[in-house]
């Protein structure tokens, strides 16, 4: 009976004190954080410009290819229309008074503000649309359209890329445009307004985009500009044809100056750990000592 009793007594120990060193090493795992100062990116918007324009100062590169590029859609409106982005949901852009001189300088009869945009930032998917406001058809002439235009306004220290850098593959007709031979029989193609419709007329190709890629302006000025150009015939009761008529839509860009993000390091949390006290070598050396007194009364037996 003392036997048993000597037995079950060493188990116990000897449980205990497996159950306390394995919380010993259990407890030497580590936990910290990271202490990497992080710094929160910027996303660069995508920016859509077309061909330079010598006498404004334009310097435009090619901008390499770097598969990073954020939509960002620009519609030019037409009419009395704002500008729309009908490719990647409706973005509003506010029309405003072509009061400036840079857009009486380029005779714009419609102006709009796309608001600032920061160096790197792309614009893409770009598309002008045009609304027939007549109570008859407008004939567009395909021969007689050019394609959009971009103009630095931050003349030698404002530096814009470009891609691709020709406008004419940069730009294209929407598929809205359904060129026709002439019914006049003259060879040219034709595309019939209908009264009070409203067509996406230019946009940009899959993959084109423009980037601001610096400047020195302050928060606010006026870098860049591009120029929407539609060309038209009105018509009247009896069809005949308008002389060509030419409507420019202007949407300007402005610099920003982004607040720079300041980084907040973390504190790693300490390791912690249990220590091996007295009680757990008092409890390994009596179950030791129980079991050879076990041990040895066995023997006797």
């Amino acid at each position: 009976m003392k036997a048993k009793l000597s037995f079950i007594l060493s188990l116990v120990l000897l449980t205990s004190y497996m159950s306390v060193f394995a919380a010993d090493i259990s407890a030497w795992d580590v936990k910290t954080t990271d202490n990497t100062n992080k710094t929160t990116d910027i996303e660069a918007w995508d920016v859509n410009l077309s061909t330079s324009n010598t006498e404004s100062g334009n310097d435009i590169n090619a901008l390499p290819d770097d598969g990073n590029t954020v939509e960002t859609p620009l519609n030019a409106a037409s009419g009395k229309d704002i500008v729309v982005a009908p490719k990647m949901g409706i973005g509003n852009y506010p029309e405003v008074a072509c009061d400036k001189d840079f857009f009486t300088t380029n005779a714009c009869n419609q102006c709009f503000d796309w608001g600032r945009t920061v160096a790197w930032a792309k614009i893409a998917w770009l598309t002008d649309s045009w609304t027939n406001p007549n109570a008859t058809e407008q004939v567009i002439y395909k021969d007689e359209q050019k394609m959009p235009e971009f103009i630095n306004l931050g003349w030698a220290n404002t530096k814009w890329l470009s891609n691709p850098v020709e406008s004419d593959k940069f730009y294209k007709f929407a598929d809205d445009i359904a060129w026709t031979d002439s019914a006049t029989w003259s060879g040219k193609q034709e595309f019939l307004l209908e009264s009070n419709k409203t067509v996406n007329f230019l946009e940009s190709d899959l993959g084109a985009s423009y980037a601001l890629q610096s400047t020195d302006k302050k928060e606010w000025d006026a870098i860049g500009m591009i120029k929407f150009n539609i060309a038209l015939h009105d018509t009247d009761a009896s069809a005949k044809e308008s002389e060509v008529r030419q409507h420019t839509e202007c949407v300007a860009y402005y610099a920003w100056t982004p607040t720079p993000i300041t980084p907040v390091p973390q504190t790693p949390v300490e390791a912690t750990k249990v220590k091996t006290g007295p009680e757990s070598i008092f409890l390994l050396l009596a179950a030791l000592f129980l079991s050879f007194v076990f041990i040895k009364y066995r023997k006797k037996a």
